[in-house]
């Protein structure tokens, strides 16, 4: 992913929200548009972010929309949803459904997952088009099963060596909106008609397909019963740059273990000499 990318970012339990998948594609574009301008807040300052939201003023205008607060939105939201329709380059302008969306979407504790606006305006398109609306014809198709999968990947914490460890089980977990193996036992029985289980054989399928279509650079790190642990890396270009990267993970891990053993020796050696007392 390139620094320039435009992104979207969403709670991970979007996939398993709404009455189908264009809805729950729809909900991650409101909350992608909400969190940008918060984001932006943040990241940048106040004095950047009133400069950035008078652009966005004259944009929503422009394109028929309005910059007046709604009565039941607080004006931190709107206008964050404002910036973000600017920063995203969305069309049509602000509406006080993105806020109310993101109000009803965001808890804490909730784990959350970034995509590139090119492949979440895929999915989008490829969720109308299959819903028969009619749609742009320069898209690259991406399923809203391809999208669960790379949502799951992607809402996993990646490590200071660009990559991160993932079994089969915790993809299919997170590919239902759940953020732990323990989390998806227990809410499997209630989730929606688009967000069923995916099984192990059809993961694998999807995994090799998105692979083999760049999406991400993977590797096998550990084998076991349930499949064991790939490393999956959105960052390095080349499959032998991914495993240079755990080589020097794996070498840093076990030096920071001999470390770690040595001090907890040295502590235990020290405490034997403080003389016991009643």
């Amino acid at each position: 992913m390139s620094a320039t990318d435009l992104y979207y970012t969403m709670p991970l339990s979007i996939l398993r929200s709404g009455s189908g998948e264009l809805e729950a594609l729809t909900r991650g574009l409101s909350c992608g548009i909400v969190n940008a301008g918060i984001g932006y807040r943040k990241t940048h300052g106040e004095e950047l972010f009133r400069i950035l939201l008078e652009e966005a003023g004259a944009h929503a205008v422009e394109h028929g929309g309005t910059t007046e607060c709604p009565k039941n939105v607080p004006a931190e939201l709107w206008e964050a949803a404002l910036a973000g329709v600017k920063m995203l380059n969305i069309p049509g302008g602000v509406s006080a459904m993105d806020t109310t969306i993101y109000q009803k979407c965001h808890q804490a504790g909730a784990v959350y997952f970034r995509l590139r606006s090119d492949w979440m305006w895929n999915a989008v398109l490829s969720a109308r088009r299959k819903a028969g609306i009619a749609t742009q014809a320069d898209f690259k198709q991406l399923s809203w099963r391809e999208f669960r999968i790379l949502a799951a990947i992607l809402s996993a914490k990646v490590n200071t060596y660009g990559f991160s460890f993932l079994g089969w089980e915790t993809i299919q977990a997170r590919a239902c909106g759940f953020h732990s193996k323990a989390l998806f036992r227990a809410g499997a029985a209630s989730l929606p008609a688009h967000c069923q289980p995916l099984s192990r054989r059809i993961l694998r399928q999807e995994l090799e397909k998105l692979e083999a279509l760049g999406y991400f650079i993977r590797c096998r790190y550990s084998t076991g019963e349930r499949g064991g642990l790939m490393a999956y890396s959105f960052r390095h270009a080349k499959r032998e740059t991914l495993v240079n990267a755990i080589k020097t993970w794996r070498a840093a891990n076990q030096s920071f273990q001999t470390q770690a053993a040595a001090n907890r020796a040295a502590d235990l050696a020290a405490f034997s000499l403080i003389p016991a007392t009643r």
